[in-house]
This record gives C-alpha cells, structure tokens and sequence, in this order.
C-alpha cells in the first residue's frame, strides 16, 4: 500500500487541505485541471506525509469518535496543530487545537499552559475574541474546540495587499482595541499580540485568537520569570528585557501592527532576535506621517504613541486609542472593512473558492479557512 502523502503550496510550502483550491497563508490557488486536460501553472509539491503526524490524527479521531468528525489540518505550529472538524451534535463547523504528542511529554507545566490558554480563552466573551467551547483530554491526545472562523490571517492581507486603506485601518484597530480593552477589565493581558494573530472573518470582522501566552494577572504558579516570551518583531521594550507587563504592553504590540497596516513594513528590523530587542529599546521608527501622507493626524499620532518606550507615556487605555484613532462610521463597525474595494477583490475570492471547496462527509476534504495560532 502506498503511503499517504500531503500536497504543499508550490510557492511558499504550505501543507494544503485535501480538495483545497488556494493556499491558505499565501493565497495561491491551486490548479484544478478540467477532464482530459493538463492544469496550468505549476502544480502543488507532494510530500509523504509524516508518521507522526498521522499517529496524532488518528488518535485525535480515535478521541472525538461520536463527536466530532476530523476532516483537515488547517495549519501546524511547535506548540500545537489546528484541525478543521465537523461537530456532530450541533450540526457546525469548528476548529480543533491539539497539543504536540512531545509536548505531552514534557510534564504537567506545558500541559497546563495549553489548558490555561482554553480557559483564558473561554472565560472572555466578546465579539472580537475566538470563543472555546470545550477542552477535552484523553490518553494520547489533549485537545480544545474552538469556533471556525473561515477568513484570513491580517498578515497575510498584509503580504497580499501592501498598505491598507485608512478606513480598513481604523475598523481593525478599533475592534481589536475593544477586544484587548475587555481582556485587560478582566484581568487578562495578551502578551503576543501581531498581525497572524488576528483574524479577519468573511464579513470583515476582526477576531483576537491564540492567548497561549497570556498572563492572568491574579494567576500564580506559572510565571516563567526571566524567560523572554511573545514574538520579538511586535513584543515591548519591558516584555523584551523579562520585566513584569500590563495592558500597556499589548498596546504597544498593537501599535506595532498598526504601523504595518499602515506603512506596510514593521517599524523595527534586525538581522536577528537581538538586534530587533535592541531597536526596541533603543531606536524611534520612523515616523508614519513620512511614510504614510495621507494618514490622518490624529490617527499617525496615536499610533506613533502607542510605540513609545516607556509605558507611562503610552495612552492610559485602550479606550482612549479608539477614541483617538477614530472609529469609521457606518452601519455597524465593520461596515468599512468588508465593503472596500481591496478588500473584495483580496479576501472575498479566497472565501468563495473555500465554499466551492466545502468537504463532503465521506471524503475528509478539507475547506479553506483561517490560519490559527499554532505556536504559543
């Protein structure tokens, strides 16, 4: 018998979904070759399929028999890899989180950071927050239900798009601000917020995902003091040098991925982990205004406060970036992402081709979606 294999994005090596028509991080689509004919373009990479990832998912399968029914990866990390699902009872598609096999290995600490993590998750309730339904766990498998959120990664907008229009700008900064403003009225700080962290639905909402690293501010036990976490390009000056963080620090990261949108590269770049903490500490970006000269000032402004080194100096709130920033008006507050322009033309095709790629009960094809945080 031969053995199962997985087909990789042609441009950037991503695995893709069985039946899938576009890549998931990159947007390639995929050729499809009609009956009798050649596909054009190069054709997607075959790799076999490792034996370790088979293993988890049959074991995942094996868990959530009667369930769930597993039907796609929709993406890997070194934390954790995230599967598309069909939820039998409710009759809905979700996202499934499950832990690395090796990690289980490593004791109850890393266990316990990815349970902290579904139930930091699932303790908040916002509209621009993935919900968690559940966090299951058997003999060979720990895992947690989430909701699917079919869209794309802010990121890969970026990547795909370049700057993105001021209105579009304003709505995802809001919405994500209002998301962070809750988590922190509750005690919770993201600690790695950036762009393949948040979501954009096919509606053109903004949702936070993967709080893998979030630090509950009452929570004790698990403070992993002297040890950098987050992603160095969008982490903060105090949370570079370890030091004790609060929302301000989200703020910051935010701040970084909003000068992205806005000027279509990070404010600071190094040709290594350390140099890029060093600018952090020690370098002003330039300003938006110059790179950017139809931002609004106030909106170039607030930005370029939220980066300041010194916490004490950054905006008291989240409340108070939106405020300042501005929040396009229209028919609700995601009225000016989904309907611009270069949104359709980027994000809504590759929403169309996941629908005509939805998998049938019988086949385990995979449909396009989101990109999950796999890594913290």
């Amino acid at each position: 018998m031969a053995p199962e294999t997985e087909t990789y994005c042609a441009r950037c090596g991503t695995s893709l979904a069985p039946g899938a028509y576009f890549c998931l991080r990159c947007g390639t689509s995929v050729p499809v070759a009609p009956r009798g004919a050649s596909a054009t373009g190069a054709p997607p990479v075959r790799r076999p399929l490792p034996a370790q990832h088979n293993a988890q998912l049959d074991a995942l399968r094996k868990a959530t028999l009667g369930e769930y029914e597993v039907l796609a990866e929709l993406g890997r990390g070194g934390m954790a890899t995230v599967y598309l699902a069909h939820d039998l009872a409710l009759d809905r598609k979700v996202a499934i989180k499950v832990l690395a096999p090796a990690l289980l290995l490593m004791g109850e600490g890393m266990v316990e950071r990815f349970k902290r993590e579904a139930r930091t998750a699932a303790a908040l309730s916002h509209p621009h927050i993935i919900p968690i339904y559940a966090v299951k766990e058997s003999e060979h498998v720990l895992y947690f239900v989430m909701k699917y959120v079919q869209g794309r990664a802010l990121d890969t907008v970026i990547r795909d798009v370049g700057t993105l229009p001021i209105p579009m700008v304003q709505t995802i900064l809001a919405q994500v601000g209002d998301a962070l403003g809750y988590a922190h009225r509750h005690g919770v700080i993201h600690r790695d917020i950036k762009s393949a962290n948040i979501m954009l639905d096919e509606d053109g909402r903004a949702v936070v995902t993967d709080f893998g690293i979030a630090k509950v501010v009452q929570a004790e036990g698990l403070t992993m003091t002297g040890v950098t976490v987050g992603t160095p390009t969008y982490m903060s000056p105090e949370q570079c040098a370890t030091r004790d963080v609060t929302g301000a620090s989200d703020q910051y990261s935010l701040g970084v991925v909003a000068y992205e949108m806005l000027t279509g590269r990070l404010p600071f770049l190094g040709e290594s982990t350390m140099a890029v903490m060093y600018a952090h500490f020690n370098e002003r970006p330039r300003p938006v205004a110059e790179l950017r000269p139809d931002c609004p000032p106030n909106l170039s402004a607030g930005v370029m406060r939220m980066l300041e080194k010194d916490p004490a100096r950054r905006w008291p709130s989240m409340d108070d970036i939106v405020a300042v920033c501005g929040r396009p008006a229209g028919k609700g507050s995601r009225a000016p992402l989904a309907q611009h322009g270069r949104y359709r033309r980027r994000v809504r095709p590759a929403v169309a081709a996941a629908r005509r790629s939805r998998p049938r009960r019988d086949d385990h094809a995979g449909e396009g979606g989101c990109r999950f945080g796999v890594d913290g």
